[in-house]
């Protein structure tokens, strides 16, 4: 069963914004290990060392986030929407 169908099931959550938020999420994390590390393609071939080289670049992006929350350092500025911006324009 996958995480997605079973967080549906516990949290009883089958509109679209719930699965919009997980993907977020997901997407984040991927854009992180994409620039702290590059991993848009890895430099060996074989499976056995490209697996190697996925592992050690999510434990360096955990590592990252380790030191950011320690630091108290958020990982990225929120973004603004439009919408909010000219609320807080007003």
């Amino acid at each position: 069963m996958s995480r997605l169908s079973r967080l549906t099931r516990q949290n009883g959550c089958l509109s679209r914004g719930c699965q919009r938020g997980i993907r977020s999420g997901v997407e984040g994390t991927i854009h992180q290990a994409v620039t702290a590390a590059g991993t848009r393609r890895t430099r060996y071939t074989g499976l056995r060392k490209t697996a190697l080289a996925h592992v050690l670049t999510a434990t360096a992006v955990n590592l990252l986030r380790l030191g950011a929350w320690c630091t108290g350092q958020p990982l990225a500025p929120t973004r603004t929407s439009h919408l909010a911006a000219l609320d807080l324009a007003a």
